[in-house]
């Protein structure tokens, strides 16, 4: 059988899994009983080989020899509903969300590609050894993808994801944000890696939103969160394996391509789609202490992955090994990361962005700036609110003095003035921010005789409605 071992996104394997496939001219032919009994066969005696549970690999493995006696794939002659259906029942015994079967086959040459070197102690795919520079040991690994460093069919192009590094953002009050959707490691991901963490690295505190992210290589995950670790490698996970006596123990890199924050505040954002490699990102930042997690629980994968050729042209997933926390055993198979501020997933950013706001301001001092952060963090806030009832934005709508005009539009409560246009944001006491440096306070009344625009630096205007 030909092995190739990787941790792909869940998001990924979705996709690829339950994507139609084209048949072409040498297709394979549909699926008939013997055809279906060989694949099953195949995939249980693969499970009770290499899944990193012997004894759970027996359970599930009984669990397809079961179904496929009392008939439940007969009708199943679909090679893609077939897989969809064996993906069911693979996980259906411990939610084992790394455990799929799809169409296709391994590329050969797998391990083929650029080598890359970096100096760590007992990295993610180490080997032990000396001979680096100062006593450190010298990992050389393959960066993942297909045979001569092709990217494997049915995954996106990495470049042209940059990587999964998709969006990065200087907020309000000098807060730096990073979205990462996919920990897609191939040759050129460090330099896109370094680019978008120095384009960052001036900002007070910084948010990393791995809420859309499915996982990938653990490789790139340690290479990210160890920016912002120290110096020294740090044991990060304990990985088991049916392969190895005893656990392996993983550390943080020493050598990271774009500058070193271990005293940054941050912040990471996760979501129940949050799985694999960017569930070990969130998971080793938690039990250092290192971030404080905003969202939701994460998905529970927790396993790693290898993609091995079972008969009639399929490729079984299989869990090759359990991770947990060098110092307290834990793991987040099927339980997920937990949080330090649970929300919903479509609120962490405005929720961890206010927090950065407020510690950053708590810790200034300097008035000026004291005073434009807390600014910056009722602008977050009032981001998060909802809209007033009806009666009130009746109340302060219409036209007042030098051209101004408070307007209804689309349920929100919009100033004018000229061209400028903008959402009045909510933050009590009949107050609105307009911007981050203005906010607007209606006076009492119905409807409201008039407001004051206060400004960031002091000053204020008082504007009457028009008669």
């Amino acid at each position: 059988m030909t092995h190739r071992r990787l941790s792909l996104p869940i998001v990924v394997l979705a996709t690829i899994l339950f994507a139609p496939h084209a048949r072409a001219a040498d297709a394979p032919p549909p699926l008939d009983k013997q055809l279906r009994s060989q694949v099953i066969e195949g995939t249980c005696a693969e499970l009770e080989r290499t899944y990193v549970e012997a004894d759970t690999a027996k359970l599930i493995a009984n669990v397809l020899r079961r179904r496929l006696r009392s008939g439940a794939y007969d009708k199943l002659t679909d090679r893609n509903e077939f897989a969809q259906a064996v993906t069911t029942d693979l996980r259906s015994l411990n939610g084992d969300l790394h455990l799929s079967l799809r169409p296709g086959s391994v590329p050969t040459g797998a391990t083929g590609g650029p080598v890359i070197q970096r100096r760590v102690v007992g990295g993610p795919d180490s080997s032990s050894g000396a001979g680096a520079a100062g006593g450190q040991p010298v990992v050389v690994r393959r960066v993942a993808g297909g045979a001569n460093g092709r990217p494997i069919p049915g995954l996106p192009d990495a470049r042209e994801h940059n990587f999964g590094l998709e969006r990065a953002e200087i907020l309000p009050g000098n807060v730096g944000y990073l979205e990462v959707t996919g920990f897609n490691e191939a040759p050129g991901y460090e330099d896109a890696m370094a680019a978008a963490l120095r384009f960052l690295e001036r900002t007070d505190a910084m948010i990393i939103d791995v809420r859309r992210n499915g996982g990938g290589s653990g490789v790139m995950s340690h290479m990210l969160f160890s920016h912002f670790l120290p110096a020294d490698s740090i044991p990060t996970i304990r990985v088991k394996s049916r392969s190895t006596p005893e656990p392996e123990l993983r550390r943080s890199i020493v050598d990271v391509p774009g500058p070193r924050r271990p005293d940054v505040p941050l912040y990471v954002l996760t979501s129940r789609n949050t799985g694999s490699a960017a569930e070990e990102f969130s998971f080793v930042l938690h039990n250092l202490e290192r971030a404080t997690l905003v969202g939701e629980r994460t998905a529970g994968a927790g396993h790693m992955v290898d993609f091995v050729n079972v008969p009639a042209n399929f490729v079984l997933g299989v869990s090759i090994t359990r991770v947990s926390d060098p110092k307290t055993g834990a793991e987040w198979e099927a339980v997920g990361v937990p949080v330090d501020r649970a929300v919903e997933a479509d609120r962490a950013l405005n929720v961890a962005h206010q927090d950065a706001l407020r510690l950053l301001a708590d810790r200034a001092t300097d008035p000026e700036r004291k005073r434009r952060l807390q600014w910056s963090a009722e602008w977050v806030a009032a981001n998060d609110r909802p809209q007033p009832s009806q009666a009130e934005q009746s109340r302060l709508v219409g036209r007042f003095e030098e051209d101004r005009e408070v307007a209804l539009q689309d349920g929100k409560l919009v100033y004018r003035r000229g061209a400028m246009s903008a959402v009045l944001r909510p933050v009590g006491n009949d107050g609105y921010m307009l911007m981050p440096e203005a906010r607007i306070v209606f006076e009492t009344g119905s409807p409201a005789p008039g407001f004051t625009i206060e400004r960031l630096d002091g000053s204020r205007t008082k504007v009457a409605r028009r008669k």
